[in-house]
C-alpha cells in the first residue's frame, strides 16, 4: 500500500519512496510546520515486529547522534507512526551515493578518490573517537553532495549495526559469535570468520577496500558464489593495484596494502592514524588537490 501523503506523529507528510531495503523504506517528507524537505526512514510493520531489528534501528540514531561530525548523515528527529513503526528523521541529502558514482564512471579520477577517501576517513576518525564501529562501511553507504561551492563533500550513512563501545544496552551484545554482519565486498577477513570481537580496524579494512575501488573500478575481491568470495577475503592475496592502474602511487598502494592487512594488528590502529598516513601520501606526491580547500 502507498504511503504517499501520511502524515507521521503528526508532524511529517510523506511525499515519495525514495529508497527501500531489508528493513523498511526511505521516503522524502515535508515537515507540516517548517516546509523543510527531509528524508524519512520508516520501519517496515514485519521488520518493526522484530526486537533485534528495532534494535538496529535505534543503534542507527544513537549513533549518529553521538558522534555529531559534518561528515556524518544525522538523524535530527525519531518517532513512531501507526501501529508503532519506528522511524527517522534524516536531512535530504541532493547528490549521488559512491556506488553509484563507481558504477558510472567506474575508475575515478585520483585525486578525486583520495579527496573522497579523506573525508570518510575523517567521518569514521570521529566515530572511533565517540567509541563507534561502522561495520558496514561500503560505497553506497557514502553520499556525494555539493556543499556550498565544493562538489563530492561526503555524508557517511547507515549505522544500523555499528557497535557502541562500552555501551551495556541489551542491542550492543546482539551479534554473537558465528553471526556474519556486514557487505561481503569490503568485510575483513575476522568479520568473514564470524568473531565477536570486531574493532575499528574492520573500518580500516573497508576503506582500504573502497579505495581500492575507487583507483579501479571493481571491488579487490570477487568470487561466483557468497561462500566463496569469504573464502577469497580468507585466503587470497591482496590485488597488486599497480597491475591494473600503473599511475597509482606506489605510497597509495603501500597505504591501501596496509589497511587491508588480512593481520588487523598490521593494519593502521584507526581512522584517524590511516588518515594521517594518506596526508603524508598527499603531501609527498602530485596528489594535491587543485582547489585550496583542505583535504
Amino acid at each position: 500500500m502507498g504511503l504517499e501523503g501520511t502524515t507521521l506523529g503528526g508532524k511529517y507528510r510523506l511525499v515519495r519512496q525514495i529508497g527501500a531495503g531489508g528493513m523498511g523504506r526511505v521516503f522524502e517528507a515535508v515537515h507540516e510546520q517548517t516546509e523543510r524537505s527531509v528524508a524519512v526512514k520508516l520501519l517496515s510493520p514485519e521488520a518493526a515486529q522484530h526486537a533485534d531489528t528495532r534494535a538496529r534501528f535505534d543503534r542507527e540514531a544513537r549513533a549518529a547522534g553521538r558522534i555529531g561530525h559534518d561528515n556524518i548523515c544525522e538523524v535530527i528527529d525519531v518517532g513512531f507512526g501507526e501501529n508503532d513503526v519506528p522511524y527517522l528523521v534524516m536531512p535530504l541529502l541532493r547528490g549521488q551515493s559512491l556506488g553509484n558514482a563507481i558504477r558510472q564512471e567506474g575508475r575515478l579520477p585520483l585525486r578525486r578518490a583520495v579527496d573522497v577517501t579523506a573525508q570518510i576517513l575523517a567521518a569514521l576518525g570521529a566515530a572511533h573517537a565517540a567509541g563507534v564501529v561502522h561495520r558496514d562501511l561500503k560505497p553506497d553507504n557514502v553520499f556525494l553532495v555539493r556543499m556550498g561551492d565544493r562538489d563530492d563533500f561526503v555524508k557517511v550513512l547507515d549505522f544500523g549495526i555499528s557497535k557502541i563501545i562500552g555501551d551495556k544496552r541489551p542491542d550492543a551484545t546482539l551479534t554473537q559469535t558465528g553471526t556474519i554482519l556486514g557487505t561481503p565486498y569490503y568485510m575483513s577477513p575476522e568479520q568473514a570468520r564470524g568473531l565477536k570481537d570486531l574493532d575499528v580496524r574492520v573500518d580500516v579494512y573497508a576503506m582500504g577496500a573502497i579505495l581500492y575501488q575507487m583507483l579501479t573500478g571493481k571491488p579487490p575481491l570477487d568470487g561466483d558464489s557468497y561462500n566463496q568470495l569469504l573464502g577469497s577475503i580468507l585466503l587470497d592475496d591482496f590485488p597488486n593495484r599497480s597491475v591494473l592502474r600503473p599511475d597509482v602511487p606506489p605510497a597509495l598502494e603501500e597505504l591501501i596494502l596496509r589497511a587491508t592487512e588480512k593481520d588487523r594488528d598490521k593494519r593502521f590502529r584507526d581512522a584517524a592514524e590511516m588518515r594521517e598516513a594518506l596526508l603524508v601520501v598527499v603531501t609527498g606526491t602530485s596528489l594535491r588537490p587543485s582547489d585550496p580547500q583542505p583535504l
